[in-house]
């Protein structure tokens, strides 16, 4: 009678493959240091064989492991033409954590900038196949909807935010529509009666409204607020419809993320000083901002993204993700002294 599946262990793969133990085990996490063909056979006879590692196994071997794994992920961005499309600030904050992260664990983390490649992802992956990468984390990138042109099929891969365009791919992002009601919770308690909501489209269009719409659900509940409407502005339109906007409104405090602030200023300094209006940044990178708002909180989005891709590695799930997570960081409220 054959094993049930539950009861297989490494050393049967092993026996069928004729390899030591040690081999299987370095196979089935994709290890460089075995021959590609030698892993994909080890891999083929211990999917035939329906092995499943046994999970507290596993965590006992992450816990006493000490030293390097030897192998290294690859953290992709893209430096963008305009640098009005990117906050290289969080950018470097996600990759510093990342590399952090990933050294706990025992993993290299590696920067990889498609502008150095031509802005070419084929010219890319060439390179992370010759280093043995497989598994890649994939940076906010300068505009929406961007393709990357990988073979997919050859990459564990995570992605932070919502610019790629790629459905197969699990995403860390942050919980916008909750970060909205939780500003204009702090909006009410602070005594402000009109709040209004400002960004650029581009920005809407990117996390498809999701702003927007936790601080269009607050208002229907509290009547205090007086309901002014949002304004979804083009950034060459933004002096134009702003001032025309505030003038009309005369909102006491706006919603809005830093491409539309710092879009607005040359806006603010023409106002009559009792006109401009107090500012909650829905996406503050810097947890020592003078800026009251919503903090992005870039260490925990990096650490989550490397967990959720080395965790990939050990499962072996190279390739197209079936059924994708999409994991939103909790909305922290920022005020400055408090």
């Amino acid at each position: 009678m054959s094993k049930a599946h539950n009861s297989i262990t490494m050393r049967d793969v092993a026996a069928n493959a004729g390899v030591h133990v040690s081999t299987v085990s370095l196979a089935l996490r994709n290890s460089p240091e075995i021959p590609l063909k030698t892993r994909e056979r080890i891999q083929a006879i211990a999917q035939r064989m329906n092995y499943r590692p046994n999970p507290l196994v596993v965590a006992l071997v992450q816990q006493r492991r000490k030293s390097y794994t030897g192998i290294s992920l690859g953290f992709i961005s893209r430096t963008p033409k305009d640098q009005r499309l990117a906050n290289p600030k969080y950018i470097g904050s996600l990759l510093k954590h990342a590399t952090i992260r990933a050294q706990e664990l025992g993993f290299g983390m590696d920067s990889y900038d498609l502008a150095d490649y031509g802005h070419d992802p084929k010219r890319l992956q060439k390179n992370l196949y010759n280093r043995n990468i497989c598994g890649v984390m994939i940076a906010p990138l300068p505009r929406n909807h961007e393709h990357l042109d990988f073979d997919w099929s050859s990459l564990a891969a995570t992605t932070i935010g919502r610019s790629l365009e790629y459905e197969h791919v699990d995403r860390i992002d942050s919980d916008y529509c909750g970060g909205s009601l939780l500003a204009m919770e702090h909006c009410e308690k602070l005594g402000f009666k009109r709040p209004g909501f400002l960004t650029l489209k581009r920005t809407d269009d990117r996390i498809s409204g999701r702003w927007r719409a936790g601080f269009l659900a607050y208002l229907p509940k509290h009547k205090e607020f007086k309901p002014l409407p949002p304004l979804i502005v083009d950034d060459d339109t933004i002096e134009q419809q702003l001032l025309s906007w505030l003038r009309k409104h005369k909102p006491d405090v706006i919603l809005a993320n830093n491409s539309a602030i710092g879009s607005s200023e040359s806006v603010f300094k023409k106002l009559d000083p009792h006109l401009i209006p107090k500012i909650v940044q829905l996406n503050i990178d810097d947890a020592t901002s003078p800026m009251m708002g919503i903090y992005t909180n870039a260490e925990f989005k990096a650490r989550i993204a490397v967990d959720n891709l080395t965790a990939k590695l050990y499962r072996n799930e190279i390739g197209p993700t079936g059924h994708p997570l999409e994991i939103l960081t909790p909305a922290i409220w920022h005020a400055p002294g408090a």
